[in-house]
């Protein structure tokens, strides 16, 4: 009998804290001075396919490479922030609005190696400097979606909200930033952030980042020797014939509009709105391809087969996560599994074998994560924005039917007698 188990485990998201520090070395001109974006790690680990997630959980992975993010600056009034004056040919130019810009790290070559926890500067896709008006506070906000470089989203802007279309497909990480000014900044009145006068004190703006969808992180491991191709004459496994994994899936919302500026901005997450009445589509896992030179900007492939190798420890199936819509109670899945059996047995001088095919369904539950706190037990009640779970899954291979004989003795009933005379 072929049997599948899962189980659900969380590993919680690590919040970045917003800091403090500035970049130096930026290019100023009297009163002219120039705007320095600092971005903080991002919190943890769109309209095509996207490139994975940014970032990992804490002790790990958590840091920028390079990838693409935009910015948009709003003046009091929320409209795109204009220059005042005349600057490199334009008059009263908007300064950032929807500009791309390139995360530490990466192909951005300010800072190579970018640190986990560090705050760094993020650079203009084109390069160009960008300066304060003279007066007049001002707003930065940021998103990303999970893009190439030089693939800058449409952003619609309303009166109480600057929105993007979303249309996730499990690959994009889409974030959303706000620089605070909800309070003082070494000795900045939050009244005064951001602007030329802060920006002569030391103060620019930095963007910590926060995840709007759910991240899904899936392991296996063997559940019998059969998983792993069974054991031949000399007790060693045949690895040809272990179970392959070819494809994840889970169900999902995809389609809506993400809330990448409003005039609130002390936000965080969930700042997607979900079309309403829409179905739920599946979202195949991918994986990052390695052999390019910056994989965090390619988008990502088709996943590979993944062959089970242990009946003790979990592998991770491919090298990246399904990020889905989040907030929700429940999640349908299935993986598909593929495992080579023979089709005749040891009677034949030439066996002969074939791929059989196998999918399981299952359903992940938020009631059914272990999580604690303090080291007490916690009820989760949903899947919520900006966390990372790990999914445990455990693999059975095929069993052989095999009919068991054996032959019965016939018991003497009694003898008939017949006479057709009688």
């Amino acid at each position: 009998m072929k049997k599948t188990l899962f189980y659900v485990t969380m590993a919680m998201a690590l919040l970045a804290s917003c800091s403090n520090e500035v970049v130096d070395d930026m290019a100023s001109d009297g009163d002219n001075v120039a705007i320095a974006l600092g971005l903080a790690s991002p919190t943890v680990k769109v309209g095509t396919r996207g490139t994975g997630t940014v970032g990992d959980v804490e002790g790990t992975n958590n840091v920028w490479h390079g990838q693409p993010i935009y910015v948009i600056m709003t003046d009091a009034d929320f409209q795109y922030a204009k220059s005042g004056a005349t600057f490199n040919g334009q008059t009263n130019a908007e300064i950032y609005p929807n500009t791309e810009f390139i995360a530490p790290g990466g192909d951005n070559k300010f800072v190579p190696t970018s640190a986990q926890g560090a705050v760094e500067r993020a650079d203009a896709f084109d390069h160009q400097i960008k300066y304060y008006p003279h007066t007049g506070t001002f707003n930065f906000f940021a998103y990303a979606m999970g893009r190439t470089p030089g693939n800058v989203p449409t952003v619609t802007q309303g009166p109480d909200a600057y929105t993007v279309p979303v249309k996730i497909d499990g690959s994009q990480d889409l974030m959303t930033a706000v620089a605070p000014t909800n309070e003082d900044i070494d000795g900045v009145e939050s009244s005064k952030l951001y602007s030329a006068a802060s920006a002569r004190k030391g103060v620019q703006p930095t963007l910590t980042f926060h995840h709007e969808l759910a991240r899904f992180t899936f392991y296996v491991k063997a559940g019998n020797d059969n998983a792993l191709g069974g054991k031949d004459e000399r007790g060693e496994y045949k690895t040809d014939q272990a179970v392959r994994i070819t494809k994840v899936v889970l169900k999902s919302k995809t389609s809506g509009k993400m809330v990448v500026a409003r005039p609130s901005a002390t936000r965080e997450t969930s700042n997607i709105v979900w079309t309403a009445g829409q179905g739920k589509e599946e979202l195949q896992l991918k994986q990052r391809n390695t052999n390019v030179e910056n994989p965090w900007i390619t988008n990502l492939e088709a996943l590979e087969e993944n062959k089970l190798a242990s009946t003790e420890i979990y592998q991770q199936v491919g090298n990246e996560s399904l990020l889905v819509a989040p907030n929700e109670e429940e999640y349908d899945g299935y993986i598909e599994i593929v495992q080579k059996l023979a089709t005749y047995d040891e009677h034949v001088a030439d066996p002969q074998y074939t791929d059989a095919k196998n999918t399981f369904y299952f359903k992940l539950k938020a009631s059914d994560v272990k999580k604690t706190v303090d080291g007490n037990p916690v009820t989760v009640t949903s899947f919520e924005p900006g966390m990372a779970y790990n999914v445990n899954l455990i693999v059975y291979g095929s069993e052989i039917i095999i009919a068991d004989t054996q032959l019965t003795a016939w018991v003497t009933g009694g003898n008939i007698e017949i006479d057709p005379d009688k």
